[in-house]
């Protein structure tokens, strides 16, 4: 078998283009730069005085109103617009388009998959059947050529100006330690006797380090010495190759075994592969620029260097056995199946922004289980007839270490890292100066003008193990504080019905009883970081508590690129994935049907005849209980958390009148998850001709 397939993927952000992120922070609204481009050296410089910039900046580029910023000519040097001393004009630079006016992700990968099976049946006696088979399996990704003269400009650029750690691998941000790679730091600044593969900060003149991540290098392939250490930097490349290839055995076999007439064995070993998407396999687009930040910002450090994404194969081996058994002398029969089944290379979801995901095969995954099922009688018969049946999952996932150390895991630790670092055991002040315009609140002897850290005497969290096995979410595990996170199956459920038949007339009452997934994860909650807070409450009217932080100056952690997690207020501690049950789900339907004539029948389906929710585990002090409407939980993205002021949220300073309240809801850190489903009825009157 061979199939192929013509297909382009298109992502769009030209919507995205005239926003102050991209313009100001990303600089993807600019078709031209002043720059140079000697021995394929990618160099920007500030169209104010001709310095050396980042191409990645608007003080180097030109707008689509105005390409030459304001120079006459596209040559400002040869008109003495720029110094004629300054980096500019030493090099050569000109005004040049570097850039299209669109800007997405694009994936013209071409699959061409062949697989060739060999199978065989055949009995080694009167008892046992057998069936097996070898499959061979090849699947090639034919990928575009992305070494084009811009993305050699831009990916150039970018290896000349963005950084990462020399120990984590990880994109050097503004903030050492970020979480989210959003504000890389960038920086063209080499002092005299600098090296080019060394990241240095411009305020000081000396590398940028961290005591934890390293050394921050440019990702240019130049070699580089620090403190004695020397390295030879990674390369930032657009070159790829022209195609991929995964190859794999898949032996498979199954069988069944007669014991006797009422009693069979039937079972199945095998492996399987399932071949990665192919836009996921390589990124490409129309404009530079977009490419090469976008893929350093968020595939660097998952150890993607160029725009393929080289994942393995993933595969599954399974494994089931059936026994299956009629009971003599009577209508009635059983069947017990347990199951097993190891995945390898899981694809695992990646968030690139503007609702678009990509993939990484990066996580192992056990399930395992029984089905056991008991019927009694044949529904096409008069007389009564029923079955019952009981499914019991354990579904459980490991995300494997990248080519950096980190993992999905590493993601969520480095969030309760950030709340252990503002307690006194992790070196957390009690209280912190205000914050500026461009820094943090520093560490200070409490006064009428510091700001309360209101963590400082809470206990440092344990972080979760990145080797262990955790309940398995949709995709990817928990991402985005203050979001809610279900995991994605029921352990135990019953699903059953009871038949009545009398000649023309036929009555069936099913149900099903399924026990609720889990929910709870240490990013359930936010909190502000008092370090990124301007201004305490002495200047609130009525509050008790001025030295706490004025919630309404509190802005985003950069290192976080949002507010932190903070521990589950109900326990003062972080929530483990999946720490908590939804409850228990019964849902009962009937269908009736009547033979009027040869010709005519009628159905009546009655959906939802009983649909109640119970037990699981409630929330502690909730308004709600599960029931007809309320059937989970989830965390209340809305929640008050630590946004009000004096000592509760009820304090008079928190309203604008008097005798003013809060809605009871918005002080419930969980939320119930409504599931009313209404009874519903369909008749459906059969004719035939």
């Amino acid at each position: 078998n061979y199939t192929t397939a013509t297909a382009i993927r298109w992502n769009n952000f030209q919507a995205y283009q005239d926003s102050a992120l991209e313009v100001g922070a990303l600089g993807l609204n600019q078709p031209t730069n002043l720059a140079s481009y000697n021995g394929g050296n990618a160099q920007c410089y500030n169209t104010a005085d001709g310095s050396v910039g980042s191409c990645f900046s608007g003080s180097t580029g030109g707008t689509y109103t105005a390409p030459l910023a304001g120079f006459a000519g596209a040559n400002p040097c040869a008109t003495g617009a720029l110094p004629a001393a300054s980096p500019a004009c030493t090099n050569g630079a000109q005004m040049i388009v570097t850039a299209p006016a669109a800007a997405g992700y694009r994936s013209n990968v071409t699959p061409a998959f062949t697989n060739f099976s060999l199978q065989d049946q055949f009995q080694p006696n009167r008892r046992l059947a057998l069936n097996v088979g070898l499959r061979f399996e090849q699947y090639t990704y034919n990928l575009e050529n992305t070494n084009t003269p811009q993305n050699q400009f831009w990916f150039s650029a970018a290896a000349n100006t963005y950084c990462y750690w020399s120990a984590s691998g990880q994109p050097a941000e503004q903030t050492p330690n970020a979480v989210t790679p959003l504000s890389p730091i960038q920086t063209t600044y080499m002092p005299a006797t600098g090296q080019p593969g060394v990241c240095y900060n411009p305020a000081t003149g000396a590398p940028y380090t961290d005591p934890v991540q390293g050394t921050a290098l440019h990702p240019n392939g130049a070699a580089a010495t620090v403190a004695g250490s020397t390295f030879n930097t990674q390369l930032f490349s657009p070159v790829s190759v022209p195609s991929i290839t995964k190859s794999a055995l898949s032996p498979r076999i199954g069988g069944t075994y007669t014991v006797n007439p009422d009693t069979v064995i039937r079972f199945s070993l095998g492996r399987y592969t399932q071949p990665t998407e192919t836009a996921f396999e390589q990124y490409n687009g129309p404009a530079g620029a977009f490419l090469a930040q976008s893929l350093f910002t968020h595939f660097w450090g998952l150890g993607f260097r160029t725009p393929v994404h080289d994942n393995p194969l993933e595969t599954s081996n399974n494994a089931d056995l059936s026994l299956e058994k009629h009971i003599r002398g009577t209508d009635m029969n059983f069947r017990i199946t347990p199951f097993y089944r190891l995945t390898r290379n899981q694809l695992v979801s990646v968030s690139l922004g503007g609702n678009f995901a990509s993939g990484v095969n990066a996580a192992t995954q056990r399930s395992s289980g029984v089905e056991v099922a008991f019927q009694k009688g044949d529904p096409s018969r008069n007389g009564w007839s029923g079955q019952i049946a009981y499914t019991f999952t354990s579904v459980r996932e490991k995300f494997s270490t990248l080519s950096n150390g980190s993992n999905a895991i590493a993601y969520i630790n480095n969030y309760i890292a950030a709340f252990n670092g503002l307690t006194q055991a992790g070196g957390g002040s009690a209280c912190y100066t205000p914050a500026t315009a461009t820094s943090p609140g520093a560490p200070a002897p409490c006064s009428a003008t510091t700001i309360n850290n209101p963590y400082y005497s809470m206990n440092q969290q344990s972080l979760l193990s990145q080797s262990s096995y955790y309940p398995v979410y949709t995709n990817s595990p928990p991402g985005s504080v203050g979001s809610s996170y279900t995991t994605q199956n029921a352990p135990n459920q019953f699903a059953g019905f009871v038949n009545y038949r009398k000649k023309r007339f036929d009555i069936a009452i099913d149900g099903v009883l399924q026990e609720g997934a889990r929910y709870g994860s240490p990013m359930d909650f936010i909190g502000y970081d008092p370090r990124y807070c301007s201004a305490n409450q002495s200047g609130i009217v009525g509050s008790d508590t001025p030295g706490n932080a004025n919630y309404q100056s509190c802005t985003n952690n950069p290192a976080l690129a949002s507010m932190l997690a903070v521990p589950n207020p109900l326990s003062g501690s972080f929530n483990g994935l999946g720490q908590y049950r939804n409850p228990w789900q019964l849902n009962i339907g009937a269908n009736i049907s009547y033979q009027f004539t040869k010709r005519v029948s009628g159905t009546l389906t009655l959906a939802n005849l009983v649909n109640r929710c119970f037990g699981g585990n409630t929330p502690s002090g909730s308004l709600y209980t599960p029931g007809t409407i309320n059937c989970g939980w989830a965390s209340n993205g809305s929640y008050i958390s630590n946004y009000y002021y004096g000592s509760s949220p009820s304090q008079a300073s928190n309203y604008s009148g008097a005798g003013g309240s809060y809605l009871p809801w918005l002080n419930q850190p969980y939320v119930p998850v409504t599931n009313g489903l209404p009874i519903q009825a369909y008749f459906q009157l059969n004719v035939s001709l």
